[in-house]
């Protein structure tokens, strides 16, 4: 059985496992959820399967939504954000070229910096301003390109990066809902708890074992430091993305970045924690291979 098999089995017996849990529960929130993230994890493998150029498609259209979705936290910049979408959303054409090892380490710095900018300039100064509109649009041209890099890398450990976030998003979801007290932060996610991040934590830590197994030998040849370092990234990371972008929602006085992703909202509703982690995850991959 192929390894994109697989992660499809997986991925769809996970989602018929935690709706089923929600179809018990009542709890129709979390069904629609699993049922849209099952027709996209379908859609993803379908575009994965198709190669490279299916990929960059994938990207331009994400980038194209992604700016759009940023130009509604500020009506006056909607315009120019768009057009600026599109012009990134064409260059990921050349992204096969431009993805040199020289790239890889400058992509991870330059977003992770634009994650402290936007996140300074949203805490010290009121509504949105144009700078942190730049800062985004930035952080979100970077993911995209990391995300056809960790694809021309390896297409194992980009399905073993989505599937860490979903189910660190996915358990955290749970548990908080579940058992949340200590709220992790208040006033810019009220329903996110300390006892949530902990256990999507533990569920990372779980997936990262289970891509360790003969089942899924994504990481088999991998060292547990390597893999330790994805599980943080993974978390510290992967939150913080997730956060930031709440935090400019909140700042703009948004629920969602968009509605056509029921149970979700946005594309960036969706894809913050992994436009976030995949230039830091690519740089790690890189560094340990060298």
């Amino acid at each position: 059985m192929t390894i994109w098999l697989r992660f499809f089995i997986f991925g769809m017996a996970l989602s018929c496992l935690i709706s089923a849990l929600a179809y018990f529960k009542n709890d129709q929130e979390t069904l629609i959820r699993c049922r849209t993230l099952a027709v996209l994890f379908a859609v993803l493998m379908t575009i994965l399967v198709m190669g490279q150029w299916a990929v960059l498609v994938l990207c331009s259209v994400v980038t194209i939504v992604a700016f759009g979705e940023v130009g509604n936290l500020q009506p006056n910049s909607a315009l120019w954000v768009k057009r600026a979408g599109w012009v990134v959303a064409c260059f990921f054409a050349a992204s096969p070229w431009f993805m040199t090892e020289k790239f890889i380490y400058p992509l991870g710095a330059i977003s992770l910096l634009s994650l402290v900018l936007v996140v300074k300039n949203l805490q010290s100064k009121p509504g949105i301003s144009y700078l942190a509109i730049v800062v985004l649009l930035v952080h979100i041209a970077c993911g995209s390109a990391a995300i056809v890099g960790l694809y021309t890398q390896s297409v194992g450990q980009l399905l073993a990066l989505i599937f860490m976030l979903q189910v660190n998003d996915g358990v955290a979801y749970l548990v908080g809902r579940s058992f949340g007290r200590r709220l992790l932060a208040p006033i810019i996610s009220p329903k996110k708890s300390l006892e949530g991040a902990i256990g999507g934590a533990v569920g990372t830590c779980l997936v990262m074992i289970t891509m360790r197994s003969p089942l899924f030998p994504v990481f088999a040849d991998a060292s547990w430091l390597h893999g330790l370092g994805l599980v943080l990234i993974v978390v510290l990371f992967g939150v913080g993305g997730d956060l930031t972008f709440s935090l400019a929602k909140r700042k703009a006085c948004l629920k969602d970045f968009d509605s056509y992703l029921p149970g979700h909202g946005g594309v960036l509703d969706r894809l913050d924690s992994l436009l976030a982690t995949a230039p830091l995850v690519l740089a790690w991959n890189f560094w340990w291979i060298q």
